[in-house]
């Protein structure tokens, strides 16, 4: 168990000739991340052609874009 929420995880993206590279889960953005029972949460990333989007449950209104494509 990792109490001081320091791993952080990363991903790189490419989608034709986009790309982009950014954390995908850090300490920061568990508290954006939505309770599903007891001390268990849940984060969902949505990737589109116009960017990346996240939301702490997975339902259309959840998501609220975070990066764009480079």
């Amino acid at each position: 168990m990792n109490v001081l929420k320091t791993t952080r995880f990363y991903c790189h993206y490419s989608w034709g000739s986009k790309k982009q590279l950014f954390d995908v889960f850090n300490r920061y953005q568990s508290y954006e991340c939505g309770k599903i029972n007891g001390n268990d949460y849940e984060c969902f990333w949505k990737v589109q052609d116009d960017g990346f989007y996240f939301g702490g449950h997975n339902s259309p209104e959840s998501y609220s874009k975070k990066y764009d494509w480079n």
